[in-house]
């Protein structure tokens, strides 16, 4: 997960990312002139991330960026308050095609058609909690069958509370934007629904904006991806907050089933 440092008072933000080790996705290398079009077109056409000021790899090897300073805090629960603020920002996606070159859909096919058998056999193995969960994302997948993942979207690949700024009630800022690509939006929609704190109304709107996209069986396969994605990656970097999240997650994967 990347670490962010402000200073105080500075005008930029400081970010590096460590190789990842997780089955998370890793962006292919973006630290050029080329990622940095990429992003500029995403603020073009009005999508609200900080500007680029300067990339570069540190003496440790960590590449880095230096974003443009934007005050705000990051909303602690997904209220449906909340999701009126961000659901148009996910909606700015929408045929904003950037990155084909990096495209989530075609990470999510691969994933779904047996590239996540060992995220899912450590899940599984990890205890009757693990097991259960597993379980519970092969019940979804399986209830919708074959589905079509569009393309054409843009996709953040990480669509977090803690990856959104909000000033003054409304969205200031979304940050963390290494992973951007293209795809559909419904994978952000579907990450948002793995928050740790949403309540039911939050939930509602959110799903039901969400299969609005491309379908409830879109959304429900980029949620079973990006439910055990998350999973996985707290097993293996933070094994304690495992079985706090496992319960919930379970929960929401059988609430998506039709």
């Amino acid at each position: 997960m990347p670490a962010s440092k402000r200073a105080p008072g500075s005008f930029a933000t400081a970010r590096t990312k460590a190789p990842s080790s997780s089955g998370l996705p890793t962006a292919p290398p973006r630290h050029s002139s080329y990622a940095r079009r990429t992003r500029s077109s995403a603020r073009d056409a009005g999508y609200p991330t900080p500007a680029w000021l300067a990339v570069g790899v540190a003496k440790s090897g960590f590449p880095y960026h230096i974003q443009q300073y934007v005050p705000g805090r990051s909303p602690s629960r997904l209220t449906a308050e909340v999701a009126e603020r961000l659901l148009p920002v996910l909606e700015q996606q929408r045929g904003l095609d950037i990155d084909p070159n990096h495209c989530w859909s075609r990470y999510a096919r691969a994933r779904l058609a047996g590239e996540w058998d060992h995220s899912r056999q450590a899940m599984a193995d990890s205890g009757s909690r693990g097991r259960r969960f597993v379980e519970a994302l092969d019940a979804l997948v399986a209830s919708f069958g074959q589905v079509e993942l569009p393309s054409e979207d843009l996709v953040h690949g990480d669509f977090r509370l803690d990856n959104v700024l909000f000033r003054s009630g409304r969205v200031a800022a979304v940050i963390d934007i290494e992973a951007l690509g293209s795809g559909t939006r419904a994978f952000d929609y579907a990450t948002l629904l793995t928050v740790d704190d949403i309540d039911r109304a939050g939930w509602n709107l959110t799903r039901a904006t969400g299969e609005q996209v491309a379908g409830p069986g879109v959304l429900a396969h980029c949620f079973a991806l990006a439910a055990l994605d998350l999973a996985d990656f707290v097993r293996q970097r933070n094994p304690g907050r495992l079985p706090l999240i496992i319960g919930p997650l379970t929960d929401r994967t059988v609430a998506l089933l039709p």
